[in-house]
C-alpha cells in the first residue's frame, strides 16, 4: 500500500514539474537547457559529476567561465539555468548555492563590470542609409527590407519575428494589426497586438514592405519570413533567429555600421519612442517589456544626454 502511494506521489511530482516548466517562457526554457548541457560537458571534461551538485564545483565552473571571457549577462544566464535545474532536483532547502558561491559569483561580476551592455541604437539617418543598400528588385532583397523595417518599426525580438505567420497580420483601414502570440516575458501566452499605420512615403512604409514581400513570395499562409534559395525560390520553413541576426549584420556592415544586431533595432525603437515623448506604458504595449526598468534605462540615458551638467551646476554650460 505504501509503495502504491509513493508511486502516485512520484507521478504527481512529475506532473508538478511539467506544470512548472510550462509556466516558464519557451525560449527561456530552451536557453536554460542549452546552458545545462554546457555545464555537463564541462563536468565531463574535468571528470566531475554534475549531479548531485557540489558548491566547490559550481564555484570552479564560474571561475572557468570568467577565464574564458564570458560576459556578465551570459554568466548570469548560466547561473540562473544551473539554479533552475539543480533546485528542480533537490529543492531550494538543499541548495548548494551557499555563501561561498555567492561571494565567488559577486566577485566575478565585479571583475567583469556588472553594468549590462546595451545594444547600440541606430540613428534614423543611418537606418535609411542601410535600407538604401538593400536591393528592391530581388526576392531576397525584398524580404530583407521587410525584416529590417518591421524590426525598426516595432522593436520585435528576433524570436517573435521568426514566429510570425501570414495570418498574424490583420489588414484594417489605414493599417494593420500584428498579432504576437507569445513573447519572451509572456509566460502565460497572453500575446499582444501591435497596431501599424501606413506612412506617407511607400518606400519608408513597413506595411508596404511586408505586402510587397508577401506578393513577391506568393505567400498565402504559414511562416511569414522564410529562407530564399538562389534568389528565386522560397522555402516552406521559417528563417531562424540566427539568420535574422546575419541579415541585419550583413546590410549594416555594407552601410559601414559595425556591431548592429536585431536587438539594436529594438533599442532604436525604444530610444526614439522616449525621445518623442511616448509613455513607458505605451512603449511596453508595443515591445512587450515586462517591467518599467528597461524603459527607464533608455529614459535615463537620454536624460543624461539632454541635460548639461555644467548648466544645472550653475557654471554656465549651454
Amino acid at each position: 500500500m505504501l509503495e502504491k502511494h509513493l508511486q502516485e506521489l512520484e507521478k504527481l511530482k512529475k506532473s508538478a514539474r511539467k506544470l512548472a516548466a510550462a509556466a516558464s517562457a519557451k525560449n527561456t526554457h530552451r536557453t536554460y537547457k542549452a546552458q545545462w548541457k554546457k555545464y555537463e560537458a564541462w563536468c565531463k571534461n574535468f571528470d566531475v559529476e554534475p549531479l548531485p551538485a557540489q558548491e566547490e564545483v559550481l564555484c570552479l565552473y564560474i571561475a572557468w567561465l570568467l577565464e574564458k571571457g564570458w560576459k556578465a549577462a551570459t554568466i548570469r544566464t548560466a547561473v540562473a539555468a544551473l539554479k533552475y535545474r539543480i533546485h528542480s532536483e533537490v529543492g531550494e532547502k538543499s541548495s548548494p548555492f551557499g555563501r561561498v558561491f555567492a561571494e565567488v559569483y559577486e566577485g566575478t561580476l565585479k571583475t567583469i563590470g556588472i553594468k549590462q551592455e546595451q545594444a547600440p541604437a541606430v540613428s534614423n539617418r543611418d537606418f535609411w542609409r542601410v535600407i538604401r543598400k538593400i536591393p528592391d528588385n530581388t526576392l531576397e532583397g525584398v524580404r530583407d527590407r521587410a525584416i529590417l523595417m518591421l524590426l525598426r518599426a516595432t522593436g520585435l525580438r528576433r524570436s517573435e519575428l521568426v514566429a510570425l505567420e501570414v495570418g498574424s497580420i490583420s489588414w484594417v483601414p489605414g493599417g494593420a494589426l500584428l498579432e504576437i502570440l507569445r513573447g519572451k516575458t509572456d509566460q502565460y501566452g497572453r500575446g499582444r497586438s501591435i497596431y501599424l499605420t501606413h506612412t506617407k512615403k511607400e518606400k519608408r512604409c513597413p506595411l508596404y514592405a511586408i505586402q510587397r514581400w508577401i506578393e513577391w513570395a506568393e505567400l498565402k499562409e504559414g511562416p511569414l519570413f522564410r529562407g530564399v534559395i538562389n534568389n528565386n525560390r522560397v522555402r516552406s520553413k521559417p528563417i531562424s533567429g540566427r539568420s535574422v541576426a546575419n541579415i541585419v549584420a550583413k546590410w549594416c556592415d555594407k552601410a559601414g555600421l559595425k556591431g548592429v544586431t536585431p536587438h539594436s533595432m529594438r533599442a532604436t525603437f525604444v530610444t526614439e519612442a522616449v525621445r518623442r515623448g511616448a509613455s513607458g506604458g505605451a512603449i511596453r504595449e508595443v515591445t512587450g517589456h515586462k517591467s518599467r526598468a528597461m524603459i527607464e534605462r533608455y529614459t535615463r540615458k537620454l536624460s543624461g544626454k539632454n541635460t548639461s551638467a555644467t548648466k544645472i551646476s550653475g557654471m554656465g554650460g549651454r
